[in-house]
């Protein structure tokens, strides 16, 4: 009897992490993305993603890189879309399921900007 009971215990915890797992595999939507509803398929073209969604899913929506610099540009401290490292991916700072940070503090500057 008292196995059974050590079994099931077990089995509940596993389900708990099971359960609690898939919720953070889910990848849940952060920011203006969530709040506009955004689906998966209109940025990984998928509802079932596989992999990051690509810069130019991105780019279909938020313009290209000369229009997002144009936006930023009056950033205080250096203009994070229009810089000496060129066009870069934008998952390297914004982080659509998980905290946006920005790539330009990782290592080389320590600018006081915040990444949305």
């Amino acid at each position: 009897m008292r196995n059974t009971k050590s079994i099931n215990t077990i089995l509940f915890i596993m389900l708990i992490l099971l359960a609690a797992g898939s919720v953070l595999a889910s990848g849940e939507l952060r920011g203006a993305h969530k709040e506009n509803e955004i689906q998966c398929a209109d940025c990984h073209g998928t509802d079932t993603p596989d992999s990051a969604a690509k810069t130019s899913a991105c780019l279909s929506c938020h313009g290209d890189y000369k229009a997002l610099a144009e936006l930023t540009k009056d950033v205080e401290e250096a203009n994070p879309h229009d810089n000496h490292m060129g066009e870069q991916p934008c998952k390297e700072c914004h982080g659509i399921h998980k905290p946006s940070k920005l790539f330009c503090n990782d290592g080389c500057h320590n600018f006081d900007m915040t990444v949305k």
